[in-house]
């Protein structure tokens, strides 16, 4: 489980960057069941250039496993989206 509580309003947007095509599946699962609409992502360009037109409500990342651009972080954390890193809700810093 990813460490959300289930969304009760409309369907926010969730951004799921992961090169693991099982754990891409797996995660977005588990966010469409906690009321999200996942956004997936093999690499972090790709994520990147979605972010151009698209804020979403929530991120879910491992940094064990994900190759993810520092960037992305800085990125995602800048425009205050929640984070879940590792399964654990991580607060942005100066939201």
């Amino acid at each position: 489980m990813i460490g959300l509580a289930p969304h009760p309003t409309a369907r926010d947007r969730a951004l799921v960057p992961a090169d693991d095509p099982a754990e891409r599946r797996e995660l977005c699962g588990d966010l469409r069941r906690a009321g999200y609409d996942p956004v997936a992502f093999e690499c972090c360009d790709w994520a990147m250039a979605w972010l151009d037109e698209e804020t979403p409500a929530v991120a879910v990342v491992r940094k064990g496993r994900d190759r993810l651009c520092p960037a992305l972080l800085d990125e995602l954390g800048s425009r205050c989206v929640e984070l879940v890193v590792d399964g654990e809700p991580v607060d942005a810093p100066g939201c």
